[in-house]
Formats: structure tokens, C-alpha cells, sequence
């Protein structure tokens, strides 16, 4: 979630509170990394081994000695849920149990350092349904989360504005192939199903941000076609035209810093290859902001965090039949692709951005390995 810098800062005695509750809680020892040395570029995270394909798909925080990474990892048999958690010098992995099999998390807002939420999909019986995780300072617990229909339910994006207000987001497919958006709210006690409009026949949220209670902000597409923008203004989702520059277009990220001014991001496409999409509310209108692409391959954007000074995005693009990490950074003025490393020589890419402050900032994907099992990627600039 996107927030004004420094929200949320730990207090002494609950960083200490946090530390412990992380080590009692911890599966396996933390990899502890070297004292970082900021340089004013990206540098690669020490994460610990896992041993089996694993990745991240989020990242969120309160400060940069707390941020939560979520995704998934293998274990022989199924898919598991993976949380891991970084206290300012290293990451660690924490247990997030759930009831059924083959979990996926695929987003994470933290509120506090005793508030989180992480949203995504697991099997039970023959079909995938809604996945909610909250984070209470101490453990990580499944939350009872509502399903629509009888087909596949699944949580793409999660944002918490206070302890009585937090939207969850996503998509419903019915057995006949049409698909809905999602769209969850938690009032302090329970998860509920609220309407949201759903043009053409296969309509999807990937992300959500927002203000206020008044104002919140979901993105994706629909019909494989054209962007989709609903916002919430206090009582219901409306549909909010956006622009559509290609044949083809897709948004999987969006952060509001203020009420006039939100990003969304993603990729389009026409008779060239797929292309970064940047758009920006500047409380009246959206409207299509230049964006750079690497080379002449497609080039696309995953997530993006932004504040009243700055923004940053990320995704990957390709190159010479390899994938490679993309970090763009916005000035105020224009977006600029910022040098990012690689895992990997031949597949990275990333899914989850989050910054404390816009001179340290976190993100997060997976790379493929030889095998061609996956290893989750984390890096930070500073």
C-alpha cells in the first residue's frame, strides 16, 4: 500500500515486542545478511534456503527493519504458503498455516507493526476459494473469507486503512467460464462480499490501494482487452474511465498517495510487443503517462508504490530471450528506468514493490533456476 513516508514507525519497546514474537514463531534461522552499505543503487538480498522452488508475488511495511514478503513455496507434494519477514538485517521465515492444500499468497499490506493482512487462493475439495491471512503482532492466522458462486475464487490485492476498514480484492470465475471481479471488505469483524460493476465477460481485479474510507482504488481489465479502474467512494464501486493505448491492456498495480494523485500500472500492446502502462489520477481524470521500455522486446510492470515526493515501479522485460528485473523510478517530473541485478542469467523478474522512504525501497519476485525450479528474489536500494 502506498502512504505517506514514514507511516507507522515502531516504537523501541514494540520493535523489541516484534523481534521476539518473530523468533518464537521462526522456521528456520534467519540468513542474516551484511551490514548493508547504502550506495544509491539496488543491491541483492541474502534470503534463506529453502531447498525446493519457492517465490514472492508482495511486499509491504512500516519501516525498513519491518517489512513482509509473501508467496508460495513447494514442499515435494504442494504448494505451501511463504511468508518471510525482514527485521533491518535479515530475512526469516515465519509459519502461516492454512487448512487446505496447493496456497498461493499473492498480496500483503502492513497497517502496524501488529497489523497485517495477506490475501491469495488455496484448494478445497476440487476448486480454489479465497485465502485470508492476518498478522496480530504475534502469529499469522487464516480469517474466514467468503466465496461467489461455485468456481474459482481467488484474492489478487489487499489494502488496510484502519482496524475496522481494509478491502480485499480479486476475481470469481462461475463453471461457465465467466469471470467477475471481487470485491471483499473487513468491518473489524468480518470479511463481507460487496457489489462491483463487471463489464464484458471476463473481468479481474489485481490490486488495490486507497486513502480513506471514501476513497479507495482497485485496478486490472477486462475481456483481455481493455484497462479497468473502479473506485469506492464511501457507499459503492463505480467504473471510472481509463485510457486503453493498445489492443491490449492490462493493470496489476496501482498506489494512492493522496486523492489527486494515484498511479496504476502495467502493459499494452498493439502491432509491437507488449510495452510498459503508466496512468495517473490527478483528481479530475486518468490519463496515459511516458514510461521508458528496455530495448525493442516487451517490457511490462507489476507493482508500484508511491508517496507525495516520489513513486517507483517494477517489473521485467526482455531481452535476447532472457527476462531480466525493470525498476523504474518518477522524480516528480519524469519516469526513469534505475539499473537493477539479477538473480539469475536468464529469468528474473519482480512482482512487489514497497518503499519506507523514497531513498529506501524493497522488492521482490522470483528468478528460475537451472532446474527450472524457482528461487524467490528480494532487493533493496538504498
Amino acid at each position: 500500500m502506498a502512504g505517506t513516508v514514514g507511516r507507522g514507525r515502531a516504537s523501541l519497546l514494540a520493535a523489541a515486542l516484534l523481534l521476539t514474537t518473530i523468533v518464537a514463531n521462526r522456521l528456520d534461522p534467519a540468513f542474516a545478511s551484511p551490514r548493508v552499505t547504502c550506495t544509491g543503487a539496488w543491491q541483492l538480498q541474502d534470503l534463506p534456503s529453502l531447498g525446493t522452488s519457492s517465490q514472492f508475488a508482495a511486499v509491504s511495511g512500516t519501516a525498513s527493519s519491518d517489512v513482509w514478503a509473501v508467496g508460495s513455496v513447494w514442499n515435494g507434494r504442494i504448494n505451501r504458503a511463504l511468508v518471510e519477514h525482514w527485521d533491518g538485517t535479515a530475512w526469516s521465515v515465519l509459519r502461516a498455516p492454512t487448512r487446505g492444500g496447493n496456497v498461493s499468497l499473492l498480496a500483503v499490506d502492513a497497517r502496524t507493526e501488529r497489523e497485517a493482512w495477506a490475501v491469495g487462493a488455496y484448494v478445497s475439495g476440487s476448486t480454489y476459494v479465497t485465502l485470508i491471512e492476518h498478522w496480530n503482532g504475534r502469529r499469522w492466522s487464516q480469517v474466514p473469507s467468503p466465496n461467489v458462486g461455485t468456481g474459482v475464487n481467488s484474492l489478487r490485492g489487499v489494502v488496510a486503512l484502519s482496524a475496522t476498514d481494509a478491502w480485499a480484492v480479486g476475481t470469481s470465475t462461475e463453471q461457465e467460464g465467466t469471470t467477475d471481479p471481487l470485491t471483499l471488505h473487513w468491518d473489524g469483524a468480518h470479511w463481507r462480499v460487496v457489489r462491483s460493476p463487471s463489464p464484458g465477460t471476463n473481468a479481474q481485479l489485481k490490486a488495490v490501494d486507497g486513502t480513506g474510507p471514501t476513497d479507495v482504488w482497485a485496478v486490472g481489465f477486462y475481456d483481455y482487452g481493455s484497462s479497468l479502474i473502479l473506485h469506492w467512494d464511501g457507499r459503492r464501486w463505480a467504473q471510472i474511465p481509463s485510457p486503453s493505448p493498445g489492443t491490449l491492456n492490462l493493470l496489476y498495480g496501482v498506489a494512492a498517495a493522496s486523492s489527486f494523485e494515484v498511479w496504476a500500472v502495467g502493459q499494452y500492446a498493439g502491432p509491437e510487443p507488449n510495452k510498459t502502462l503508466v496512468l495517473y489520477w490527478d483528481g479530475r481524470r486518468w490519463t496515459q503517462v511516458p514510461s521508458p521500455n528496455v530495448g525493442s522486446e516487451a517490457s511490462y510492470l507489476q507493482a508500484v508504490w508511491a508517496s507525495d515526493e516520489a513513486a517507483w515501479t517494477v517489473g521485467a522485460y526482455d531481452l535476447l530471450g532472457k527476462v531480466l528485473t525493470l525498476t523504474e523510478y518518477w522524480n516528480g517530473t519524469a519516469w526513469a528506468v534505475m539499473d537493477s541485478p539479477n538473480g539469475s542469467e536468464n529469468t528474473n523478474a519482480l512482482f512487489g514493490v514497497w518503499a519506507a522512504s523514497p531513498d529506501r525501497v524493497f522488492a521482490v519476485g522470483n528468478i528460475l533456476r537451472p532446474d527450472l525450479l524457482n528461487d524467490p528474489l528480494a532487493m533493496m536500494y538504498c
